[in-house]
């Protein structure tokens, strides 16, 4: 595995603020992983490794459900791009993070994207049973990830996080749920999964 590749992902995959335990990449318990507050991603490590974290990772897996289902990963894949784009070049900069100022012409951080080159696009809510997360969160986790060709799936109640996890486990996903809302959210296709227990 390349682990340039690995640590690019897993920066891709981070919050934005500096001041933040979820700004790097880190090392949990022989997994490096990455979270941006809404999502986390844990691998196992190909030769490298980062800072411990303070994040309550253990308590989020904990709360996740145990497998029950089991989906191709090119149906999951595909569902989830469908959603779009979880983050976005900055209109105002264009992705540099830097820009002139409108008022005295200095060059500094952009004040739109907070110099991170990137905004945050709008959320496409989704429905799996009870729990409504962000389908566009789930692909730009998703497609950080080593391909595979089945992924477990864990749906527990609405405010526990979804699992995704490689049949090999050599990779996880946690996707947060979102805010009960009365914006329409896309229903997940159910015939993407089977039965753990029939697969």
């Amino acid at each position: 595995m390349d682990l340039t590749k690995v640590r690019f992902g897993l920066e891709a995959l981070c919050g934005r603020l500096e001041q933040t335990f979820i700004a790097k990449p880190f090392t949990w318990q022989g997994w490096n992983g990455a979270a941006n507050g809404h999502g986390l991603a844990l691998l196992k490590p190909a030769g490298t490794e980062f800072a411990a974290t303070k994040l309550p990772i253990g308590e989020t897996i904990a709360r996740a459900a145990a497998p029950s289902y089991v989906a191709d990963w090119s149906d999951l894949v595909a569902w989830a791009r469908e959603g779009g784009e979880y983050v976005e070049l900055c209109s105002e900069c264009d992705g540099v993070g830097f820009t002139d100022c409108g008022h005295c012409g200095s060059y500094g951080g952009c004040g739109t994207c907070d110099g991170d080159g990137v905004e945050i696009a709008n959320h496409e809510p989704a429905m799996i049973g009870e729990v409504r997360f962000n389908r566009r969160l789930l692909w730009h986790y998703l497609r950080s990830m080593p391909t595979t060709e089945r992924v477990l799936v864990s749906i527990g109640g609405k405010l526990e996080p979804l699992a995704f996890t490689c049949a090999d486990d050599r990779w996880r996903v946690y996707i947060m749920p979102m805010r009960e809302s009365n914006d329409p959210a896309v229903t997940f296709p159910r015939g993407i999964l089977r039965e753990l227990a029939q697969a």
